[in-house]
């Protein structure tokens, strides 16, 4: 009777593992399919994605407190052959003049006679050739930034508040309690969780020696990462979750949870700016072993947190048109 028992057990345990797997080869498949990590950019969306990219660096490099001069070259050049690529095949995309306007601006950042100034015009000129001159466009660049005023609105605004957040590169040499950190977190946890699991997790650091570790494992932050003042790291817990559908769902969760924190710290004056953690295993083991944070967390993202500057540039980022976003289904 109990070999028919351990027979009965390892076979649940292996019907178990290959319905496992063969959930992950969907998710694999799926994302071989349609996703470019390869950079082979086989459809439009592929390319105006890395279009969005590419003039999003230039955009955070002129965001920055002190922009390097002559900043990000080769991917300038980069994005110059995508943009004319671009609109010799499909012509016009707001976000084509969004990355127009970025180049324009970094142009009128250089000092005056550099020769790279004039390829870049000529670039530009050969670009525009194939747009029509009555099409809409976004801005692009940065924007002056003067931090938060909640108290100049008598009646509050959701729709105000949400787009008063920028991701803000430049921080004042201001401490941030211990209370409102706590306050902040207190708001995160009123985020939707899969059955109120509450999966998610926060790992905090106000070391500058320790936050300089951490942000040496994540290449988003150069430029400004020597002057956070705090780092938030947001993970979600990988015991919580009970079934093969849910192995997606820390970071839905954990997404929920960071863009709660981000209001949260915003409704208290504090700016952010999310350093996303799309990293290879090495660089997740590095960060792990750095920070302490146990194997069975997954990173969910980190987030720099300061008190804004009086006045700073940020990135325009500007949005897609609503009608490439909300679709109603028949």
């Amino acid at each position: 009777m109990w070999v028919i028992k351990i027979a009965k057990s390892s076979q649940k345990k292996i019907q178990f593992l290959f319905r496992l797997f063969e959930n992950y080869l969907y998710d694999l498949k799926r994302f071989r399919k349609h996703a470019d990590p390869e950079r082979r950019l086989p459809s439009n969306q592929s390319q105006l994605a890395y279009i969005v990219m590419l003039y999003h660096s230039i955009e955070k490099g002129l965001s920055l407190p002190h922009s390097r001069p002559g900043f990000g070259k080769d991917k300038l050049e980069k994005l110059l052959f995508e943009l004319l690529s671009y609109a010799k095949n499909h012509g016009n995309h707001p976000f084509i003049y969004s990355a127009i306007c970025s180049i324009a601006q970094y142009k009128g950042a250089m000092e005056q006679n550099d020769p790279q100034g004039e390829k870049i015009q000529t670039a530009l000129d050969a670009i525009q050739k194939h747009l029509k001159k009555d099409a809409i466009g976004l801005p692009g660049g940065t924007i002056p930034f003067h931090g938060f005023d909640m108290d100049s609105d008598k009646h509050f605004s959701f729709a105000s508040f949400a787009k008063r957040r920028h991701s803000v590169r430049q921080f004042a040499d201001k401490e941030i309690s211990i209370g409102l950190i706590e306050k902040a977190v207190r708001m995160a946890q009123t985020a939707p969780s899969v059955c109120n699991r509450q999966s998610n997790r926060v790992h905090v650091c106000k070391r500058q020696d320790r936050i300089k570790e951490i942000l040496s494992c994540q290449q988003g932050n150069r430029g400004f990462g020597h002057q956070v003042p705090l780092v938030f790291i947001v993970t979600s817990s990988l015991s919580h979750f009970l079934s093969i559908g849910e192995r997606n769902q820390c970071w839905i969760d954990g997404g929920l949870f960071l863009m709660t924190l981000i209001y949260g710290l915003q409704d208290q004056g504090i700016a952010t700016c999310c350093l996303n953690w799309s990293v290879e295993k090495e660089r997740d083991l590095e960060l792990r072993q750095i920070a302490g944070i146990p194997d069975s967390e997954n990173i969910v993202c980190l987030l720099a947190a300061g008190y804004p500057p009086e006045h700073c540039q940020v990135a325009c980022s500007a949005r897609r048109p609503l009608t490439e976003v909300l679709q109603y289904i028949e």
